[in-house]
C-alpha cells in the first residue's frame, strides 16, 4: 500500500526524533518514576483506569505501570485472543493502481469498522466506489492451533449505508454488511471493540500491543517491544514499534487490551539528503507524493488517540455526531467496563489431544469372525473381475489393512498450504467466478469451514457439485471450465 508522504512528514513534525535520540528516551524512562514521567495529574488518571479495567487484582497492575513488575496475568493472552476476533485484514481491487490492496481493520460497534484515511482516501460513498471494488474485510485470517491458515470469513463494506473519514485524523469509518459473503455468518460472530474516550489509558513507557494483518498476511501480533516515547502530544502518541510494514488501521491496545490509538504512520527513516531508505539502505522513489509502505524502515511510530477520535466524532465539526450508528458511542451500554462480546473460544478437538494411555497406534481391530470364508472381488471398468476367497478374517486381514492405510493416506494429505488460483497472475485481476444463487444452493461446502465453497489446490481452484458430485467450474491459472 502506498503512504502519502505528507503523513511523514507529518509524524516527523510531531517528533523529530533520530535513532540516537530515542535511544536517550529510553534510557531515560527505565531510571524515572512513573508519577516524574507522566505529572501528577495523569499519574492520578492512570491509576484510576487502571482500577477500573484491569483483569486481576489491582496492585500487580499498577505495578506494571510503575515499571517494578513486568509478569503478566495469564488471562492476559486469552482476553488478547477473544480482542482479535474483532480485527480483520480489509482486502480491495484499487481501481486507481489496478491491484489488490490490503490493511487492517476492527470493529468498533455492531456495525462500523475502523482504519485509516490513507486506506480509502475518499470523501463519500460515489468516490469510494470509483475508487475501491470488491471492498471487504476478512475475520479468521490466521493460523489455527493446528499451525494451518484459516479459511476468513468476508463480509462487504457498505459505504452506502455509512461511510465518514477524517484526513487530519487519519481516520476511515465504514458500515458493514451483517451476513458474510457466502450468507451463512452473522457480522456479530466476530464482536467488537469498545473504544473509550477517557483520558489515562496510556502512560509514558508503558507498552502497547498492535494486532495487525501487516501487508495483507496472515493475522499477527507485536508485543513488549512497543515503548510508549512520548505522551504529552494532545492527539497523538508516539511508541517505538516493532509493527511490521503495511499494517495501516490496525488497533493499538494498552496492557489492559483497552484500545488505546488508531496505529497510522510515523518517523521513517531517511538519509542526509531526506530520501526514504529501506533496510538495505536503498533510496524508495517518492511518486505522485506517495511512498511505499512495504519498504519503509520506522523509527518510531505514531497512533491517534481513541479519546482525540471519540471527541472529534461527538462534535459537530465531524457532521455525523447525530447519526444513529456513531450515537451509539454515546449509549451507556457502550463501556469496557462491562464484559466483551465476541463468538465462543473454539474448543480443541480430541485429535489434538494424547491420552496418557495412548501408545503406538495399532492395527484397526477385526470384527468377530462370521460364518463362512471371505471373499474380496476386483472389478476395474468392463474387464474382467478378480476373485479371491479367504477362509478367515485372520487370513484376509493383510489386504484389508492395505486398503484401509491407504484410504487413510489419502484422508490426510495437507492440503492447508495451497492457495489456489493466483488472481493476478496474469499481471492484470481476472476473478473466480461468482455462482448464481441457484447454484450456489447446490454447491458443496467445506466440512470444516462450512461457509466456504472454494476448494484450494496448488494454482487451481474448483467448486463441487454437491448433486453431481463434479466440479461446478474450476479456474486454472488462465483457464475457466465451466460444467454443462
Amino acid at each position: 500500500m502506498k503512504l502519502p508522504v505528507e503523513l511523514l512528514q507529518a509524524a516527523e513534525a510531531e517528533f523529530p526524533k533520530t535513532t540516537a535520540d530515542i535511544s536517550n528516551i529510553r534510557t531515560t524512562h527505565a531510571s524515572t518514576a512513573a508519577v516524574d514521567l507522566d505529572g501528577l495529574a495523569h499519574f492520578e488518571l492512570r491509576r484510576s483506569m487502571i482500577a477500573m479495567s484491569a483483569r486481576e487484582d489491582f496492585d500487580p497492575a499498577f505495578e506494571r505501570y510503575l515499571g517494578t513488575n513486568d509478569l503478566l496475568p495469564v488471562n492476559y493472552l486469552l482476553t488478547g485472543f477473544m480482542r482479535s476476533r474483532s480485527v480483520g485484514r480489509i482486502k480491495y481491487f484499487d481501481r486507481v493502481k489496478h491491484k489488490t490492496a490490503y490493511a487492517t481493520g476492527f470493529m468498533v460497534t455492531p456495525d462500523l469498522m475502523m482504519t485509516n484515511h490513507h486506506v480509502f482516501p475518499v470523501a463519500n460513498a460515489a468516490e469510494f466506489a470509483a475508487f475501491a471494488d470488491d471492498a471487504v474485510i476478512e475475520f479468521g485470517y490466521e493460523f489455527d492451533l493446528r499451525g494451518k491458515r484459516g479459511e476468513p470469513v468476508a463480509h462487504a463494506l457498505d459505504p452506502e449505508t455509512f461511510l465518514h473519514t477524517s484526513k487530519a485524523l487519519d481516520l476511515a469509518l465504514v458500515a458493514v454488511r451483517q451476513i458474510d459473503m457466502s450468507g451463512n455468518r452473522q457480522l456479530s460472530d466476530q464482536g467488537y471493540l469498545i473504544l473509550n474516550g477517557r483520558i489515562g489509558k496510556a502512560g509514558t513507557a508503558d507498552f502497547a500491543t498492535i494486532i495487525q494483518h501487516a501487508d495483507g498476511e496472515d493475522k499477527q501480533v507485536a508485543l513488549r517491544n512497543n515503548e510508549i516515547l512520548a505522551n504529552d502530544l494532545a492527539d497523538v502518541l508516539i511508541y517505538k514499534s516493532d509493527t511490521a510494514p503495511g499494517s495501516s488501521g490496525a488497533p493499538v491496545f494498552n496492557n489492559e487490551w483497552q484500545v488505546i490509538a488508531l496505529h497510522s504512520a510515523g518517523v521513517a527513516k531517511k538519509d542526509g539528503q531526506g530520501n526514504y531508505l529501506d533496510k538495505d539502505e536503498q533510496i524508495i522513489p517518492v511518486e505522485h507524493g506517495q511512498i511505499e509502505e512495504a519498504r519503509i524502515v520506522w523509527l518510531s511510530n505514531r497512533g491517534i488517540r481513541i479519546s482525540t477520535i471519540l471527541a472529534y466524532l461527538r462534535s459537530p465539526a465531524s457532521t455525523v455526531a447525530l447519526h444513529p450508528l456513531i450515537n451509539v458511542f454515546n449509549s451507556p451500554a457502550y463501556s469496557d467496563s462491562r464484559p466483551f462480546k465476541t463468538a465462543p473460544v473454539p474448543k480443541v478437538h480430541d485429535e489434538l489431544m494424547v491420552k496418557p494411555s495412548e501408545g503406538t497406534p495399532t492395527a484397526p481391530a477385526l470384527a468377530p469372525a462370521p460364518f463362512g470364508p471371505i471373499e474380496i472381488r476386483l472389478s476395474i471398468g468392463g474387464g474382467q473381475a478378480f476373485t479371491q476367497t479367504f477362509a478367515s478374517p485372520a487370513q484376509a486381514a493383510p489386504h484389508l489393512m492395505v486398503v484401509e492405510a491407504e484410504k487413510k493416506l489419502e484422508d490426510e494429505q495437507d492440503y492447508s498450504t495451497c492457495m489456489g488460483f493466483e488472481e493476478e497472475f496474469m499481471g492484470i485481476r481476472i476473478p473466480m467466478p461468482v455462482p448464481s444463487e441457484k447454484l450456489r444452493k447446490k454447491l458443496a461446502r467445506l466440512r470444516d469451514a462450512p461457509a466456504s465453497m472454494v476448494l484450494k489446490y496448488h494454482h487451481y481452484s474448483t467448486m463441487q457439485h454437491a448433486v453431481r458430485r463434479v466440479p461446478a467450474f474450476y479456474r486454472l491459472r488462465n483457464v475457466i471450465h465451466i460444467s454443462a
